[in-house]
């Protein structure tokens, strides 16, 4: 690597240190968040959001004293930015939301369909315990009815745990709503979501690469 007079200094170095001490309390601060969490999503995403921060600070401090940043300097890009350059819009108060769409895709991968049709038999006899085992069969006859009896004995969170299925990842987004559902259900799934929307919030969780 060339010289460089403004790597390798001692204030590098005290930047540097400051950095990992930061870094071990925000990895402290992100188990015990996590810890705590016992299922708040958001608490868990706001603690990783902080940890990210820290995280990022450690690898600019690396690179400015080293002239190297990888690897963390990587996770710069999951850093939310703050659009400030439009100074004019600041001064202009925002419009009240009136309605709120709130909307979650979960992929899974299906790698045992056999076992989810199971699986989703069994959750329709623990919801109709004097059922039969053929009156279940007769309601689950395929993959989506499954699913369905497996959130309404558990809730759809409790996907990530069936049988047959893996995780693959999801999203969660807030959007301001125009225009809220109508009053035929059967129009809803055409109008969930559309490039008209003004989202407030995504949240992404990825279960694997």
């Amino acid at each position: 690597m060339d010289d460089d007079t403004t790597t390798w200094t001692p204030e590098g170095a005290a930047r540097l240190t400051t950095a990992a001490e930061s870094l071990q309390d925000a990895i402290g601060e992100h188990a015990r968040a996590s810890i705590a969490a016992a299922g708040d999503d958001e608490a868990v995403f706001r603690a990783s959001e902080e940890l990210l921060a820290a995280l990022v600070a450690y690898g600019t401090a690396q690179a400015e004293h080293t002239g190297y940043g990888f690897p963390l300097l990587v996770l710069e890009q999951f850093v939310a930015v703050d659009n400030d350059d439009d100074d004019e819009d600041e001064d202009e108060p925002e419009e009240p939301v009136a309605v709120v769409s709130v909307v979650q895709r979960h992929d899974y991968e299906v790698v045992d369909a056999d076992a989810v049709m199971a699986a989703g038999r069994a959750a329709y006899l623990r919801v109709h315990p004097g059922d039969t085992d053929d009156e279940a069969s007769a309601d689950v006859t395929h993959l989506g009815r499954a699913l369905y009896q497996l959130a309404h004995a558990d809730g759809w969170r409790s996907l990530a745990d069936a049988d047959g299925i893996d995780p693959i990842g999801g999203v969660v987004a807030v959007a301001r709503q125009a225009t809220p559902l109508g009053p035929d259900p059967d129009d809803w799934v055409d109008t969930v979501l559309d490039d008209t929307d003004d989202l407030l919030h995504t949240q992404d969780e990825v279960y694997r690469r």
